[in-house]
């Protein structure tokens, strides 16, 4: 079974993908609490905080960079 830090990882990484850019946002910000963060995940927040369409998922993913999520 999952730990909860796995549980919790993996929801926060689906919700990376959402359709709405607020979730997108919040995930970004929530996964830095989660240090450290796989390179697969880092790498998803600098994708999300080059490219994301939405201005606030850019923000909020290099927010989380900047965090020191490794």
């Amino acid at each position: 079974t999952l730990s909860c830090r796995e549980e919790c990882l993996g929801l926060l990484t689906r919700m990376l993908e959402s359709s709405h850019a607020d979730v997108r946002a919040a995930a970004a910000l929530t996964l830095s609490d989660f240090r450290p963060l796989s390179a697969e995940t880092v790498g998803r927040l600098e994708k999300l905080s080059a490219d994301d369409s939405a201005e606030e998922v850019r923000e909020s993913a290099a927010a989380s960079l900047a965090r020191g999520v490794k």
